[in-house]
């Protein structure tokens, strides 16, 4: 017998506190991206700015746009957002 039988609603806690983990390494397999690749994917999927993800890895802003550029075509994503919601489906399936 189901758990949900006769439910009218499901309740999912997500704690926003908590900072999203996502394996370099996993991206690195998932869409074939090089460490400097996963590295500016990373970044970008944690909310920081490409800017500040540049300033991190000690690239410039042109490095960083390069990266990132052939990050969205590997993912087949256009905009950051789409990027950042892509990593997160992915960073949720792979929890432990």
């Amino acid at each position: 017998r189901s758990p949900f039988f006769g439910a009218r609603a499901i309740l999912v806690l997500n704690d926003l506190e908590r900072d999203a983990e996502f394996s370099r390494s996993l991206l690195a397999r998932v869409f074939n991206l090089t460490p400097a690749q996963s590295n500016i994917a990373v970044g970008i999927a944690t909310g920081r700015s490409l800017e500040d993800v540049a300033a991190e890895l000690g690239v410039t802003m042109e490095t960083a746009r390069h990266h990132l550029k052939v990050v969205f075509g590997k993912t087949e994503t256009h905009r950051q957002g789409e990027l950042v919601a892509l990593l997160n489906k992915l960073e949720r399936r792979n929890l432990p």
